[in-house]
This record gives C-alpha cells, structure tokens and sequence, in this order.
C-alpha cells in the first residue's frame, strides 16, 4: 500500500517542469523494484533533461535572434545616416553650386541675346558664385557698346560712367563724348545756317 501511495504521489510530480520531473524521479528511484518505478524514472529524468535543453534551445534562439535585430537595427541606423548625410550633399551641391551654375548660365546667354539688364540682375544675386562680378561689368560694358550702336549716346555714356577703370571704358567714355560734342556742333551749323 506504501508501494502504491508513494508510486502515485510520483506520477502527480510528472508534468512538464524539470523540478518535479526530479522529484518525482527521485520518488520512483526509492520504489524501484514496484512496477515501472525504475522506467518512470529513467524517463522522467530524460524528460527533465530534454525540457533543460529544450529551454537553452529556445534561450539561444532568442538571443540570436535579438543579436541579429540588434545587427539590423545598427545597420539601419548607419544606412540612415548615410541616407541623410547623402541627401545633405546633394542639396548642399544643388543649392550651392547647380542651381547657381543654371543661373550663371542663363545670365550669359541672355547677354549674348542683348537682354543686358536681367543678365545683370543675375549676376548681382549671384553675388561671388564663379566671375559673377567680373561679369556684372562685362555686361554692362556691352550694354553701353549696345546703345552707342543704338544711337542711345546719353544712355550709354551713363553706363560707361559707371564702369570706371574697367577694361577700356574711360576710353570708350571719351571718344562718345567727343562724337556727341561733333555732333552737336554740326546740328548747331546746320541750326545757323536756317
């Protein structure tokens, strides 16, 4: 009866806890020679064991698997960061470089096409982009060119005023002042000869 009370206290112990798998391992070592005590408690000692090793399994798996969520996250981040220092450039190069080289350019082609003044406006927002202010004089001595070929004498004088020492326009200055001075002075014979 002993036997048999302490055979079925062990199988209450048999569940899936390596804790009680040897406890009741250890019930079923004490009763050995009554039943199946001795298989149970071989098998119960296996079962803790594979429960152990099922756990450390499990365990290993986790970390593994947070150490490559870990990896990811890291590699990620410093995609991220690429991404963003990437995406910095190419708007620093766009604002600072692209953008000002269209201009430029645009300023160029519209003093080739005698469209002087938004070509100076250009070059004046362009500020030390490139030659810009080399430009801004280049411009404006053409424009001057421009309106003497124009017959536009006070305007252009204006803008050769304004050039100063730049290239040949003090030059430039005084040969159209000499040309408007002859003249006036030949309209002012012809005026006297009314």
């Amino acid at each position: 009866c002993r036997l048999h009370s302490q055979y079925y206290k062990a199988v209450s112990f048999i569940v899936d806890d390596p804790e009680s798998l040897r406890k009741a391992a250890e019930i079923f070592d004490s009763i050995s020679s009554y039943k199946d005590s001795a298989q149970k408690a071989e098998e119960c000692r296996q079962r803790a064991e594979e429960i152990i090793a099922e756990k450390k399994r499990i365990e290993e798996e986790r970390r593994i698997a947070a150490e490559k969520k870990k990896k990811k996250t890291v590699r990620i981040s410093i995609i991220t960061a690429i991404s963003a220092v990437v995406c910095t450039a190419i708007a620093l190069v766009t604002v600072f470089v692209i953008i000002p080289a269209i201009k430029y350019n645009n300023a160029m082609t519209d003093v080739e096409n005698k469209n002087f003044d938004e070509a100076i406006a250009i070059f004046t927002e362009l500020g030390d982009f490139s030659d810009s202010t080399e430009k801004i004089k280049e411009a404006k001595y053409r424009k001057a060119e421009f309106l003497s070929s124009e017959q536009k004498y006070y305007k252009a004088l204006t803008v050769f005023s304004q050039l100063g020492d730049f290239s040949d326009a003090k030059e430039q200055y005084d040969k159209l002042l000499l040309r408007l001075k002859n003249i006036l002075s030949r309209l002012c014979r012809k005026l006297s000869l009314l």
